[in-house]
């Protein structure tokens, strides 16, 4: 008799595990200041996210706290590639000369943060949810009033984490990527494989180890955040480039969809002439379109005071 073979589950990437699993982050550290504006200044930062220190840059405000804070979360690029702020600072400095404090982690394997696993766990969303754990021991930042944003790869984590974590207000996805794991694989090997910013890993471990689409399809179901939208409690706003070839537009509409469809408050925008990256016009609509959202749902007036 044959015996067939059962391949191993990636339990650690399930979204319902995850969410059962309580964020493990702390000790956040201001650090070296390396700019001044005449609205805010501009601070290295780390935190603990497990048993890693995980670094990134902070803005904040002129002025006394707490402030809003927002998580600005970036997308993928080579760690070789990578500087602190890269794919975030223009986001960084816009929001905070409007009142928000505003933190961009690196993730691990990025800047200065500590070597940690990533394809066989994942570690970026970790990072990311523990930092929103972390900011509840800064005291210029208002724990209550906390909204995250992403662009690509980063979008993705801001949804994971919408999907798997409490206590964020608002959150707003730029040129987001798929909620669906199996596209996901693929376009690493088709799309993105394509652009010098985005080349697939290799060897691929988590194939390897756990499967493919085709061979363990309710793995990859399970790891796919479309399928569990239900549990996003926050209010979204969406910007997509109408040209954007690294992460099309059906990708974000279908998550809006999703999210309506549970009932949930969204605003999407599309972008005509825009690719993946908003620049000039765009960038500056998409910035202003995000003050006011996070403003109505953190309940915040114009003078940046809670009410």
């Amino acid at each position: 008799m044959t015996r067939k073979h059962t391949l191993n589950q990636p339990e650690q990437f399930f979204i319902d595990r995850i969410r059962q699993k309580p964020p493990d982050g702390g000790d956040f550290v201001c650090g070296e200041q390396t700019e001044e504006h005449e609205r805010f200044n501009v601070w290295q930062v780390s935190y603990r996210s497990q048993s890693l220190r995980i670094s990134g840059l902070m803005a904040r405000p002129h002025g006394d706290g707490p402030f809003p804070a927002v998580i600005i979360n970036h997308g993928f690029f080579p760690p070789d590639r990578y500087y602190p702020g890269k794919g975030t600072k223009h986001e960084l400095r816009a929001l905070a000369s409007r009142g928000y404090l505003t933190i961009a982690p690196d993730y691990r394997n990025y800047g200065s943060s500590d070597a940690g696993e990533t394809a066989l766990e994942p570690g970026f969303l970790h990072d990311v949810r523990n930092l929103a754990a972390a900011l509840k021991e800064l005291q210029d930042a208002d724990s209550s009033r906390i909204a995250m944003m992403g662009h690509s790869m980063g979008a993705g984590l801001t949804l994971q984490c919408l999907a798997t974590t409490t206590g964020i207000r608002a959150a707003a996805l730029l040129g987001a990527v798929t909620g669906r794991e199996a596209e996901r694989y693929e376009a690493r090997r088709t799309r993105w494989a394509r652009a010098p910013e985005t080349t697939v890993r290799s060897p691929d471990l988590f194939s390897e180890r756990y499967g493919t689409p085709e061979t363990a399809p309710e793995s990859f179901e399970q790891m796919s955040v479309i399928n569990y939208l239900d549990a996003v409690d926050a209010p979204v706003i969406m910007h997509h480039g109408e040209n954007d070839v690294i992460c099309p537009v059906h990708w974000a509409t279908e998550i809006c969809d999703k999210l309506k469809s549970h009932g949930r408050d969204v605003a999407f925008y599309l972008y005509p002439d825009t690719g993946h990256v908003f620049r000039d016009a765009a960038f500056e609509a998409m910035i202003e379109r995000n003050d006011r959202f996070f403003r109505a749902h953190m309940t915040i007036d114009d003078e940046g005071v809670t009410l």
